[in-house]
């Protein structure tokens, strides 16, 4: 019979190991355990010592071997164990523990439950109690003990374990083991209380460590979710129990999950839940911590330069827990069916104000067009297009072979992978902080004095930086080398100093890739960082050469920041040192920084230290640094990602410095030029203004080719225009009015092109000088402080128009008494009475009048034209009183009007005086009455009508002339335009002279003089290729106010000039006559009144005249000259630094 039930046992556990899954094997496995069979007759079973042990020790070495399983399963039934009941349950917790996988745990479940079913609870309990304690929380008192290393491997170790510990125990209570021992202890514990409880404590025990439980959870969620955890939280649960499973009341269920009943299922569900909750907040509390350190050591990296090592290993450790936590969280929530947690994002409002703080444009980080931080596409493509040495060179001289080059492409595919923003942020402030300790550790070995830079200047640095790279040795390439490598390196270096083209430089770079060795290398890191400071042009294309072979010769690239840095480093030192020659190094030294950091070759860290450098002493050289630093690289800086907002945190910090410190205008323009070299402002494309042909080619001839020597071919070229079509004249006339908008110096010249216009269109120029005085008026009445230098060259340009006589006195006057009436009460200005238009502290006006007396005051030197000017002189000295005190720039511009124009003029210097003198001038002016003046007025216009007059037949011709060379050049268009011109011109008439002209002979008989003079140096001056005398304000009307004032003694005879040939009443002739082939000269007395006398007296006083002329021209001519050389000597001594003053003789 004991043979039998032996038989029994043994079918029913091969039955039991023989189904195919441990799901379909826990309900037959638990009803086993929960009702065990009768134990086994001691007799039939093998007591022997050897086989006992032999048992025990299989248990603790191989339990987790499956072989050995149905090994101990069989050996379980035969042999007499009960001896050895305590051993076994020692020898099963140390078996269990090695079993990891699945299967594993389960081969050992049924092992146990073998002994379970034969043993029941003499075996069960202590086994569990033991097996429980393996799941027990170490004291507190003995984690303290250990150090912070040993105790978190400690704790590592002990999740390690427990974790498998805690699957054993689960599955305990699914096949019946630990509520079979709580019935045996008369407790009425329900399926899945003791799990239960030893998770809770697992994972509430500590709530400061609530990471360290973290892998228990999730593991166990994972696996027995679906069994632990009600149907609604857990995923992939089968459908939940129907009533009569529900209501079995011994507990016998045939479904895995109906095991768990769902009031144990609950409390599992809110121990998950609160510990989710738990998990969730302090992901937050420590995702918030984490930003704070981060910012925290941005802050100290743009301070000093440097994070420290117990910086980086806390943020680190803080990193890497976090991101365990995270995925942790992330784990659970799929598991339980939970939302993560949002994590939240940056701090924006630090955000926000460190880039709204400095201004930036809208396109901030974009770039304000296509190319974004490039400024065209030929400098986008010098810049990112290098090509790759590989594809030219053999891999073994780069030193690289196959496997590596697999493995570089993927780590940089892996890098280019990753686009977490905190981490970059994170590396860039980590090596900043490194900065600062290097910078105090060498500070005491820099050099001090100033001759000790050549050293820096021409040998490598020697202050070599490990976060920087390896210093390059000073090179004795020249003795390592043999020589063909040697020579054809020095050849190849000649030849990098003469490019040219980034295509040179290519093939210069993949040549030195064939010539690669250290010595090699080590003398291009000299010849590079030893570039002639003058020759900072070639900066940029070594630069380029380092980016190509920084990828396959990193010491290169290396040694070249190390000796920028340090040399940067040692200028610092020296900034107070102003001399040219450092001057010069500094330019160096940042154009090297500014072209490696556009290619990328810089860490980000050490061009934003750079800059804080120069920000923190924003003084003197550190100014110059920095404008150079932020025109060479600032754009790029602002826009790459790494850097974009530290550095916008930069330009805001230099703005307030600049508006706090006292900086003088220079450093202040270089600072905003700089700002917005990098930042440009935000603002659409302007688009430009569509214009005809025609309107593109008047622009050109009056803005780009008008000069002295081309001003009568624009003028021919202006007159062939067509005048019958509005819209060119409308052109002409705008262009001809907005004087501005030509050089300053040839505003004359638009005077000219309006004089000889004027001619041939006079109602044109009728236009253009209404359209003049209309601008001078609406800039009164405005008064706007931009249009000022506009208004400035529109009144220069109508002192030329008088110049050249285009308009007369009367309108030159009118203009001057309005700038010193219009606006004020009663056309008067007053020191008390304030006008809108012309406050007191404006003095705009007071220039304005000054420019148009320098432009032709020097005309109104005698005759009527002087007395009004004198008069107006004294009324706007009394204008000048009616302001407030005079600033220096218009007082010495009213020293110079007055020493021109009145030298001897009295300066009234109060009001009162100013008042007094004005109102005696009004006086006399009514007294003498206006008609003298508008006689005289009406005289000088006839005397220029008469003039113009005069020069109308020469200008016939001339313009006959053109037209024929019009016709030469445009054919048939021409011939059109020379009947029209001869429609135009006036012909001078040809009847007899009248006894009217004869009585005014000797006034008629000057002009006639001063045109042959005329013509006669307008002879001259065309053989030298200079402007027609006529049209000068030399060769201007000699009697009228006109032009330029000429002598007009000239044609009034001295007192002490002598008769010329006249003797009494008769005049001497002397006569030849021939007979034959002889000459005979006779003397004959003419009578002095008689036509020939007459005519040949004219002839001789118009030689005297001509002659004294001529003289004085000549005399003239050798003064300018002589006046022009002083005025270019003391000009020459200036920019010398020599003050020279011509004395006037």
């Amino acid at each position: 019979m004991e043979g039998g039930d032996n038989k029994s046992l043994n079918s029913n556990n091969n039955n039991q190991s023989s189904q195919p899954t441990p799901s379909s094997k826990r309900a037959s496995l638990r009803l086993a355990n929960l009702n065990p069979s009768a134990p086994l007759a001691s007799n039939s079973l093998d007591s022997s010592l050897k086989k006992n042990t032999a048992f025990i020790k299989r248990l603790k070495t191989g339990l987790h071997a499956s072989e050995n399983v149905q090994v101990l399963i069989k050996e379980t039934g035969t042999l007499s164990l009960d001896k050895y009941l305590s051993e076994i349950s020692i020898a099963l917790n140390e078996g269990l523990a090695k079993c990891k996988s699945a299967t594993e745990i389960w081969g050992a479940i049924e092992v146990i439950s073998t002994l379970h079913q034969r043993f029941s609870s003499s075996f069960t309990e202590p086994f569990i109690q033991q097996f429980l304690s393996g799941l027990a929380l170490p004291s507190k008192q003995y984690l303290a003990g250990l150090a912070a290393d040993q105790r978190e491997r400690e704790e590592n170790s002990r999740i390690i374990r427990q974790r498998s510990l805690l699957r054993c125990l689960a599955e305990f209570d699914l096949v019946g083991l630990v509520r079979a021992v709580s019935k045996q202890g008369s407790t009425n514990a329900e399926d899945g209380e003791t799990t239960f409880g030893v998770l809770k404590d697992l994972l509430t025990a500590n709530k400061e460590a609530l990471l360290i439980p973290l892998p228990l959870a999730v593991s166990f969620s994972k696996q027995f979710g679906s069994l632990y955890l009600p149907t609604s939280i857990s995923s992939g649960a089968p459908a939940g129990p129907t009533p009569s499973e529900a209501n079995n009341q011994n507990g016998l269920f045939t479904t895995d999950d109906m095991i768990i009943k769902p009031a144990v299922k609950e409390k599992f569900r809110k121990l998950f839940g609160q510990y989710f909750d738990a998990l969730s907040r302090k992901a937050v509390s420590d995702h918030v911590k984490l930003q704070e350190l981060e910012k925290k050591n941005c802050e100290a990296a743009i301070r000093s330069g440097q994070i420290f090592d117990d910086r980086v290993q806390t943020f680190e450790k803080l990193t890497k827990d976090q991101e365990k936590l995270w995925n942790g969280i992330l784990s659970l929530a799929e598991t339980l069916s939970l939302s993560p947690p949002t994590l939240p994002g940056p701090d924006a409002a630090s955000s926000s104000n460190a880039i709204t703080g400095t201004g930036l444009s809208s396109n901030f980080g974009a770039g304000a067009s296509e190319l974004g931080i490039w400024s065209d596409e030929e400098e986008k493509k010098f810049y990112e297009d290098l090509f790759d040495l590989k594809d030219e060179v053999p891999t073994m001289l780069l030193g690289i072979s196959a496997d590596a080059k697999k493995e570089t492409e993927v780590k940089a595919d892996q890098h280019d992978g990753d686009n977490d923003q905190s981490i970059a942020q994170t590396k860039l402030e980590q090596e900043m902080e490194k900065l600062e300790m290097k910078d105090l550790s060498t500070a005491s070995d820099m050099p001090e004095e100033p001759g000790e830079l050549k050293r820096v200047d021409s040998d490598e640095p020697k202050h070599g930086s490990s976060s920087l790279g390896v210093t390059a040795e000073p090179s004795t390439a020249s003795d390592t080398l043999a020589s063909g490598p040697a020579a054809r390196l020095t050849a190849l270096f000649t030849r990098l100093d003469q490019v040219y083209n980034s295509d040179a430089l290519d093939k210069i770079a993949v040549e030195f890739a064939y010539l690669n060795s250290k010595a090699a290398r080590n003398r291009l890191i000299k010849h590079l960082s030893g570039v002639n400071k003058n020759r900072t042009d070639l900066i940029q294309y070594f630069a380029r050469m380092l980016a190509i072979l920084s990828k396959y010769m990193p010491d290169v690239l290396n040694g070249i920041l190390s000796h920028v840095h340090d040399e940067f480093r040692y200028l610092q030192r020296k900034r107070k040192f102003v001399g040219q020659e450092l001057h010069a190094i500094r330019s160096k030294n940042i154009r090297w920084i500014s072209e490696l950091t556009k290619f990328n070759l810089v860490p980000s860290h050490l061009i934003l230290h750079i800059i804080k450098v120069c920000i923190d002493d924003l003084h003197g050289t550190n100014v110059e640094n920095l404008c150079d630093l932020l025109e060479g690289c600032g754009r790029w800086v602002l826009n790459n990602a790494e850097t974009r907002v530290k550095m916008a945190q930069l330009l805001d910090q230099m703005n307030r410095k600049k508006a706090s410190q006292n900086l003088d205008s220079r450093q202040i323009m270089l600072l905003e030029n700089a700002y917005f070299q990098c930042n440009p402002p935000d603002r659409p494309v302007i688009e430009p203004k569509h214009r005809t042909p025609m309107e593109l080619f008047i622009r050109y001839q009056l803005y780009d080719c008008l000069s002295k020597k081309s001003v009568d071919r624009t003028i021919k070229l202006l007159r062939k225009l067509h005048w019958n079509d509005p819209e060119v004249v409308k052109l002409l006339k705008n262009i001809l009015t907005k004087v501005w908008k030509i050089k300053f110096g040839n505003i004359y010249l638009l005077a000219i092109i309006v004089y000889d216009l004027s001619r041939f269109h006079a109602d044109f120029t009728v236009s253009i000088v209404d359209q003049v005085l209309e601008n001078i008026r609406h800039s009164m009445e405005i008064n706007i402080f931009k249009h000022n230098q506009q208004r400035i060259a529109t009144i220069k340009y109508l002192g030329e128009l008088y110049n050249y006589r285009v308009i007369d006195s009367r309108v030159i006057f009118d203009t001057l008494w309005s700038f010193v009436t219009f606006g004020h009460l009663d056309g008067r200005p007053w020191p008390d009475v304030v006008s809108p238009i012309d406050a007191p502290d404006d003095f705009f006006r007071v220039r304005m009048v000054c420019t148009l007396l320098n432009t032709c005051g020097h005309c109104f030197d005698r005759g009527s034209l002087k007395r009004r000017l004198n008069n107006f002189l004294k009324f706007f000295i009394m204008y000048l009183r009616c302001k407030e005190t005079t600033p220096m720039d218009i007082d010495f511009l009213l020293q110079d009007t007055f020493e021109e124009l009145r030298p001897k003029l009295n300066i009234y210097l109060t009001y009162e005086e100013a008042s007094k003198a004005v109102q005696e001038m009004f006086s006399s002016i009514s007294d003498r009455g206006e008609k003298a003046d508008e006689d005289e007025m009406q005289e000088d216009e006839e005397r220029g009508e008469a003039e113009d007059k005069k020069s109308e037949p020469g200008n016939n011709e001339e313009g006959a002339s053109d037209s024929d060379n019009d016709t030469v050049m445009d054919g048939g268009a021409g011939q059109n335009g020379a009947a029209f011109e001869e429609e135009d011109l006036p012909r001078f008439p040809t009847s007899a002279a009248t006894a009217e002209e004869e009585e005014e002979f000797e006034k008629e008989l000057a002009k006639m003089i001063a045109e042959t003079s005329s013509a006669s140096t307008q002879t001259e001056s065309s053989a030298n290729g200079a402007r027609k005398v006529e049209r000068t304000p030399m060769a201007g009307s000699l009697f009228s106010d006109k032009g330029l004032p000429i002598l007009k003694t000239l044609i009034q005879p001295s007192a002490k000039q002598e008769p010329l040939v006249n003797q009494g009443e008769a005049m001497t002739f002397t006569m030849l006559t021939k007979k034959g082939n002889k000459q005979q000269l006779k003397t004959m007395q003419i009578p002095s009144n008689s036509s020939i006398a007459v005519h040949t007296r004219a002839q001789q006083m118009h030689s005297q005249v001509e002659h004294q002329q001529l003289k004085k021209l000549v005399l003239d001519y050798e003064m300018r000259e002589e006046a022009n050389e002083r005025k270019n000597l003391a000009a020459e001594m200036a920019r010398r630094g020599v003050n020279v003053k011509v004395l006037k003789e």
